[in-house]
């Protein structure tokens, strides 16, 4: 079922048969927005706070079709499609690739990934014009899915060239995702990634030290294989930033400016 509510359009019950489920999948169409013309592509996590706040599932939302508006009417961003992905009662399974002994639960992100690129993309570049190759294809979220979306950047490299790590519970399954990130750094060596963390966002399961410990090794590890901050990666610790929904919205121009900002203003704009 499709209906339209000024630039957002709905597909309710979407149904995958990798992960056996159903979700509402919000598409924000850029100002403007042409059929004879192409668009990069940003798909988001937790889908329920990104546009409205009757859905949002945690009572606040990012905004991310206003915040987006502004910067493309302001000219410092691309034209681009976000595709919202409704999280379900599976959201810990899914964005997830180990299973975390203290949680009981975890481990199937293999098959969330399989939903994005076998049978949501398709969907999507099939009823949208969207634009080919990973240089115009990002994912992101925040949390678990943060994580979600470096696991999927790792997997994916040919399609997903953008990522957003956005407070990323790099702690889960005690840090061996973590590990598996630093493991396969390299296959990241062409894509674009933000990734950051609130000073304030507390401590992660079993370990005394906070969340940024875990970022900083990312950072660095990214660095020692030869990317470049401020190019291939943009880490940022956000002082003062908490673990919510209000913290992600307020820094979300930011994350798109570096994804898909353009060239001459983006860099500028995210100092």
């Amino acid at each position: 079922m499709l209906s339209d509510t000024s630039q957002l359009r709905y597909h309710f019950d979407f149904h995958s048969e990798n992960l056996d489920n159903k979700r509402t999948i919000a598409v924000w169409l850029p100002p403007g927005y042409n059929p004879d013309s192409t668009y990069p592509v940003l798909y988001l996590h937790d889908g329920q706070n990104m546009f409205d706040k009757r859905y949002a599932a945690y009572g606040s939302i990012w905004e991310a079709d206003k915040t987006a508006e502004r910067l493309i009417r302001q000219g410092f961003l691309r034209p681009l499609i976000l595709v919202g992905v409704d999280n379900n009662l599976q959201r810990e399974e899914e964005y997830t690739l180990q299973r975390d002994a203290r949680e009981k639960r975890g481990g199937n992100a293999r098959n969330y990934g399989k939903f994005l690129t076998e049978e949501l993309k398709p969907f999507i570049d099939s009823h949208y014009q969207t634009k080919s190759g990973p240089e115009n294809c990002g994912i992101a979220g925040s949390s678990l899915g943060g994580l979600v979306s470096l696991t999927l950047a790792l997997d994916y490299p040919e399609v997903f060239g953008l990522c957003g790590a956005i407070s990323a519970s790099l702690w889960w399954a005690n840090q061996k995702s973590l590990y598996d990130v630093l493991a396969q750094a390299s296959r990241l060596s062409n894509s674009r990634i933000w990734f950051d963390m609130g000073t304030e966002e507390g401590k992660y399961p079993g370990c005394v030290n906070p969340p940024f410990t875990l970022t900083r090794l990312l950072a660095s590890r990214l660095e020692q294989i030869g990317l470049l901050p401020g190019w291939n990666y943009y880490y940022q610790e956000i002082v003062g930033g908490q673990h919510h929904e209000n913290d992600w919205r307020d820094r979300f121009d930011r994350i798109l400016l570096f994804l898909f900002g353009k060239p001459e203003s983006a860099s500028k704009s995210i100092s």
